[in-house]
């Protein structure tokens, strides 16, 4: 085995820095998720047309924080960074 072929204890530490990360990208995604869908069902039952926008305003904030993850998060995989967290700005 030469210096630069990973050790099995170096394997399992990557695949649990790994596994970190998904957990926190998976955390990420469900925080921004949840206003989506509350906010959604809100407006299913408002009555007044303000309480919509106000609620629309809320979901299109949600959305675009969780599409700038998304695009963090896959900018990231293609770049194959460290382990370093994979942490949204929410």
């Amino acid at each position: 085995m030469t210096e630069d072929e990973p050790t099995s204890d170096r394997v399992v530490d990557d695949i649990d820095a790994l596994r970190h990360r998904l957990r926190a990208a998976a955390h990420d995604v469900r925080s921004l998720l949840g206003p989506i869908a509350g906010f959604a069902e809100l407006i299913a039952t408002a009555d007044d047309v303000e309480q919509c926008r106000t609620y629309a305003g809320h979901i299109t904030q949600a959305s675009v924080r969780l599409e700038t993850l998304a695009d963090g998060l896959i900018e990231r995989i293609l770049e194959g960074d460290g382990p370093a967290e994979m942490t949204g700005s929410c």
